[in-house]
């Protein structure tokens, strides 16, 4: 069987098992902008957020009109283009096998291998199956990696540099913060700077698209679009996780390592399950043999490695300046990089191949499966505790939060829950709750403060697994005021 009839098996595959695995709920605050942009655009009222990611937001048009609506057409985006991502990332790893002196049915299985890891890989899984830009802007820099990698083939390099250039601006459109993956582009362009033709297909290619998106962008909102951009760019470095602001920042490299350890691989680490360390030591066989396999075919092969060390890099060095090294959701290049070297490192006769491919699905599988039905069932804490109230028969109760919970807690409540009021009350909550309370109204909280805590007792426990979303909260308590107050009452289970 060829590889383009293995890779379509394995896309019905991995398109199944996302959607069997599919979340019901908007995973931050971001989501509920790109939903508003998909109804109406314009990034001055952060519809969705700047810079505004447009061509996400085309495609998300797109599939709401086939689709229910704006939500599970932006959802549908990012699995299908999480799914197709394994296409380009296979076939890339296939071309370098056969650059380094590997026969077609070793790189079929190069590729293949590349295909499965990143099927199985949690953070594609995860990330693929939320609404996020992240995961068709990477299906467009995984394209924009194979044209480059092809445009090495002197007969057809115009062509191959064009659609790189349309797969660049299009990939700007969908996720800015990939210029950081415009390197291949940079790379393959530079090695033709002696040809017209190519340079000028991929210059084209890349003014073209981005002229079409940008332009949209001003025809919705004017000049409005500049200054909603550079409030949000300056607002951007003022938080915690840049390099310039973090307490440790000579860390932030060993924590973007662990990171893409723990949830971009599915590595072990102390700490976390036994059954990780299948999955780690398959990664590290296969990364270790294509280390080798690369350094020993350096003379024909080189050229694909410097395309993809141009891809990994940069993008890495941005996010250990600019961006939360823990976050998931940025790990999505990295990962998709390592599967593309681990594909290399396939080797030995068929049969081997063969048993080290069903070897890597069992470890890695044993890994994703149980995050990604966890990753299905347990929602942000804020939208498990909107869930509780809309399910709620009984009046309607007052939830008292705090300012710095209040934003979090009230964009969920606002749109999964309407049998509960809010009160945002800062410092001493004792003499709000008394009053609702003497007016017969059950009273809540979750962040309890003044001197009588005796007078709130826990009543609902929230949990999610920090393995889900490492950035946290991991729990959340719901507290009920009674006025007589008395001994605290235990913890209650998590729901």
């Amino acid at each position: 069987m060829g590889l383009a009839r293995r890779l379509a098996w394995l896309t019905l595959a991995c398109l199944l098992a996302r959607l069997l695995t599919l979340p019901d709920y908007v995973q931050n605050a971001d989501g509920f902008f790109f939903i508003q942009g998909v109804e109406r655009y314009s990034v001055a009222e952060t519809r969705p957020h700047p810079p505004g990611y447009p061509v996400y937001i085309w495609a998300g048009k797109l599939a709401a009109l086939v689709g229910r609506d704006p939500t599970s057409g932006l959802r549908a985006v990012s699995v299908l283009a999480s799914t197709l991502t394994l296409w380009p990332l296979a076939l890339v790893a296939a071309f370098w096998r056969r650059a380094v002196g590997g026969d077609p049915a070793e790189a079929a299985d190069a590729g293949l291998a590349a295909a499965l890891l990143w099927t199985l890989s949690p953070a594609a899984w995860l990330v693929g199956t939320e609404i996020f830009s992240d995961p068709l802007g990477l299906l467009l820099a995984s394209l924009l990696l194979l044209a480059c990698v092809r445009a090495q083939d002197a007969a057809d390099a115009t062509a191959w540099l064009g659609l790189a250039g349309l797969a660049a601006g299009l990939m700007l459109g969908a996720r800015l913060v990939y210029v950081a993956l415009l390197g291949p582009l940079a790379v393959a362009a530079w090695r033709r700077r002696g040809e017209r033709g190519p340079i000028t297909a991929a210059a084209w290619g890349l003014a073209l698209t981005v002229g079409a998106w940008l332009g949209w962008q001003f025809w919705e909102d004017g000049t409005r679009l500049i200054g909603a951009n550079l409030l949000h760019t300056s607002g951007h470095f003022d938080v915690p996780q840049t390099f310039f602001t973090d307490s440790h920042p000579w860390q932030r490299p060993w924590r973007l390592l662990h990171a893409l350890l723990v949830h971009g691989l599915g590595a072990a680490w102390p700490g976390l399950a036994a059954w990780r360390w299948p999955a780690t030591a398959a990664w590290t066989a296969l990364l270790g043999l294509a280390a080798l396999r690369a350094w020993q075919g350096r003379s024909s092969g080189s050229r694909t490695g410097t395309l993809l060390v141009a891809f990994v890099l940069p993008y890495a060095a941005c996010i250990v300046l600019f961006f939360d090294v823990g976050f998931p959701r940025y790990l999505l290049p990295l990962t998709a990089g390592a599967c593309v070297l681990a594909g290399l490192g396939l080797g030995g006769p068929t049969w081997v191949r063969r048993l080290a491919l069903l070897g890597l699905a069992s470890a890695l599988g044993s890994v994703s499966v149980p995050l990604a039905r966890a990753h299905a069932r347990q929602p942000p804490l804020s939208s498990q505790l909107a869930r509780y109230f809309a399910a709620r028969p009984e009046g309607r109760p007052v939830l008292l939060v705090s300012v710095a919970e209040a934003y979090g807690l009230r964009l969920y409540l606002s749109a999964e829950a309407r049998a509960v009021e809010t009160i945002v009350s800062d410092g001493d909550m004792a003499s709000v709750a008394a009053q609702q309370s003497g007016a017969g109204r059950q009273v809540l909280t979750t962040s309890p403060s003044g001197d009588r805590l005796d007078r709130w007792q826990p009543l609902l426990h929230f949990c999610r697994d920090p393995l889900l979303d490492p950035r946290g909260p991991f729990e959340l308590l719901l507290f009920r005021y009674d006025a007589a107050g008395g001994a605290p009452a235990s913890i209650p289970p998590c729901r």
